[in-house]
């Protein structure tokens, strides 16, 4: 059952100034919003206690002594506190975080992924490197190299299956990862709410042309919304232009290996092949340094998130 109001609340205290564990008809001085503040049960307010004692434990922090702090009755500092919502911008009836789920678990399943994907991309390199041998050999004019021809094709069909099939699972993974993390935006941003709907956090990868640049815009929003009020500066997002690029670019390493033996029989030069080793390289190095930028990118992200989640957590029982 949702507590009732504490008794001695002033008539026109701004929805910050009451404790979440309270709820109350108010209406904010500056712009005349009424409506119900916090209306949180005791289940779901044990949900959020669990949620930051498990984000604490994650992050190897020590536990924070539950239990509401005395009210605050310093409006103006409320108005100036940096997780205070702006006036007028709280909806009526709305609670802080309730829809936050903590991603740690899909963030590390997505990172085992993307780690496991960067290994294969070194050992498809590797094959090519031995190609590009194999081409350079059978251009100066050997041929005897019907063994290594097949050894080559072999190699590199079986990694490229194996990477494939592992590409696949880690993207469900993360979109997963993606999805949640989307949420949580919105849970630790409670009064800002994102430009798109979690759906979005999805479809936008599925959309022809939109998925050149909707998804890199989504994370953007979600590193702009995860900063620390705290935060001296904002912290260039880096990891996302060098994680966005290297994905699309690394496209070309998703297609099938250029295969000797099938392209001798088509009738195709050896000096397309090369061209097709070299295209097919430069697909790979970029994909494997998207990849690594996509596993920091992901850690980072969850950590932000986290830590913002926290913040707040501690903000409204000491409000």
């Amino acid at each position: 059952m949702p507590r009732t109001v504490q008794p001695g609340i002033p008539a026109n205290a701004h929805p910050a100034t009451l404790h979440p564990r309270t709820t109350a008809v108010t209406t904010v001085p500056a712009t005349g919003l009424t409506g119900p503040v916090g209306l949180i049960d005791e289940e779901a307010h044990a949900r959020w206690d669990q949620i930051e004692a498990e984000v604490r434990a994650e992050r190897g922090e020590a536990p924070r002594s539950p239990g509401p702090a005395p009210m605050g009755t310093d409006h103006a500092a409320v108005y100036h506190h940096p997780f205070a919502p702006p006036a007028g911008n709280r909806p009526a009836g709305m609670s802080y975080f309730g829809s936050y789920r903590p991603a740690r678990g899909l963030a590390a399943l997505t990172q085992l992924g993307l780690a496991a994907t960067s290994l294969l991309s070194a050992l498809l390199l590797w094959s090519l490197w031995i190609q590009r041998d194999v081409l350079a050999r059978l251009d100066a004019g050997e041929s005897t190299l019907g063994a290594d021809i097949a050894a080559s094709d072999e190699s590199l069909g079986r990694w490229f299956v194996i990477r494939l099939l592992l590409l696949l699972a880690t993207g469900v993974a993360f979109l997963a990862w993606f999805s949640r993390s989307y949420q949580n935006t919105n849970a630790v941003n409670p009064w800002d709410p994102t430009r798109r709907t979690p759906g979005w956090a999805v479809g936008a990868w599925f959309v022809p042309f939109l998925n050149w640049v909707r998804p890199v815009s989504m994370a953007n929003e979600m590193w702009r919304k995860s900063e620390s009020p705290h935060a001296s500066a904002p912290t260039p997002a880096t990891i996302l232009w060098v994680w966005w690029p290297c994905w699309l670019i690394g496209g070309v390493g998703m297609q099938m290996p250029p295969d000797i033996g099938g392209a001798l029989e088509a009738g195709v030069t050896v000096e397309a092949m090369k061209l097709l080793n070299a295209i097919w390289m430069f697909g790979l190095v970029t994909s494997l340094v998207g990849g690594l930028a996509a596993l920091m990118m992901v850690g980072t992200l969850t950590e932000r998130l986290d830590r913002r989640f926290v913040e707040l957590r501690a903000w409204e029982e000491q409000r």
